[in-house]
């Protein structure tokens, strides 16, 4: 058991700090996801930007506790820049529009849908290291398709 003790305190040491010192993007803020162009909507401007709109639409369902949806943020504002008006990125909190989130059956987080002429055409959901690849490989097919 005394053996034991120190090999099991080394282990927990090193899956904490795994998980809380990867690399890769930082977080942002609001602010500077506003600034990228990601537009935060509720469930009051939901149907009129997200169902009607004219481009194609990625919405975030995400949440604040939510750490991977975190990690996401600046993927969604690197793509946002890039895609420019081609794409309309969106985001919404999960726990401030809970409607919308039961609707879409928003389970587990983040939970990315793609909307084209006001329908559900595709749908991610969590976050992993081919995320972004991913989302770029369904904007193409989605534009190409137009």
């Amino acid at each position: 058991m005394n053996r034991i003790f120190p090999l099991l305190l080394v282990a927990i040491v090193a899956v904490v700090f795994f998980f809380t010192s990867r690399p890769g993007r930082r977080s942002i803020t609001k602010a500077e996801m506003q600034a990228a162009g990601i537009q935060m909507l509720d469930e009051a401007s939901f149907k009129s930007v997200a169902l009607q709109s004219d481009r194609l639409v990625l919405v975030d369902f995400s949440a604040t506790w939510c750490d991977p949806c975190r990690e996401l943020e600046p993927v969604l504002a690197e793509l946002a820049q890039s895609y420019g008006d081609r794409v309309l990125i969106c985001q919404v909190d999960i726990e401030e529009s809970p409607r919308l989130s039961m609707a879409y059956g928003i389970e587990p987080l983040p939970t990315l849908l793609f909307f084209k002429d006001g329908n559900t055409r595709y749908r991610i959901t969590g976050f992993g290291p081919g995320i972004e690849g991913a989302i770029r490989q369904r904007f193409d097919q989605l534009l190409d398709v137009e």
